[in-house]
């Protein structure tokens, strides 16, 4: 699923979104579940790129599904995280359209977001 979600991730910055989301859309439920396996084997590559591609359909869809169960889920990881998937869990944090978690609030990982991003460098 990784792969799949990887592919799809580049995909979005230059696809239409209604083609885009006819894509992958069907494979949802399947990225949910990879996301919270790989949650629970404390696999953060897979957390990110799942959870990030979630998000951009829940995005495009027009909800918000389980965003906050998947923030709760992820947030344990970030911090052994490698730099770019640290970025990317960071990411997923402060989104407006679902409640914040209890451990960190929106602000907070926008900030951690955006310095997790800035400390790549990888213009």
């Amino acid at each position: 699923m990784r792969a799949i979600a990887d592919t799809a991730i580049r995909e979005f910055w230059t696809a239409r979104d209604k083609p885009w989301v006819a894509r992958y859309a069907s494979a949802y439920d399947d990225l949910e579940v990879a996301f919270f396996r790989a949650t629970e084997r404390g696999d953060a590559a897979v957390t990110a790129a799942t959870g990030e591609m979630l998000d951009f359909l829940d995005q495009l869809r027009g909800g918000a599904y389980r965003a906050h169960d998947r923030k709760r889920a992820a947030y344990p990881l970030i911090a052994a995280a490698p730099p770019t998937t640290k970025a990317r869990l960071w990411s997923l944090m402060p989104h407006r359209r679902d409640s914040a978690i209890e451990a960190v609030s929106r602000l907070d990982a926008a900030r951690e977001a955006v310095s997790a991003w800035r400390g790549l460098d990888d213009r």
